[in-house]
């Protein structure tokens, strides 16, 4: 079994223990998340491995943060916060450099915003 799935069978077991500890069923989990029942049951399977937007929808009703979740399906190191920092400072330094603003930002954030909602 190649590391992959090592990890995707290691997230299983956590996601399975997450919804069974809070006493949720897939079907409950399901309604309250917005996420099918059938990827619920491919990501409890390991035949797949959760997209960030999906672990965003879960979260609340695992009762876990997104940041938790994120790191437990290997999109973050635990010490990502710091990466994410220093991504953020090289990020903004390139667009001042372009001579973008604040303003341009927020513009650009919101359009990001409503994509995203739309692809939802």
């Amino acid at each position: 079994m190649g590391n992959n799935q090592n990890s995707l069978v290691e997230f299983a077991k956590y996601f399975t223990k997450l919804y069974e500890g809070r006493r949720l069923t897939k079907a409950e989990l399901s309604r309250l998340s917005g996420v099918s029942e059938a990827t619920l049951s491919r990501i409890e399977s390991a035949d797949q491995k959760p997209s960030p937007a999906t672990l965003k929808k879960l979260a609340p009703h695992l009762m876990v943060t997104e940041k938790e979740l994120l790191i437990k399906a290997g999109y973050l190191d635990s010490d990502s916060d710091q990466q994410l920092d220093q991504s953020f400072f090289r990020v903004m330094q390139d667009a001042k450099n372009k001579g973008y603003d604040a303003d341009d930002i927020r513009l650009a954030l919101d359009f990001l915003e409503r994509a995203r909602k739309r692809d939802n």
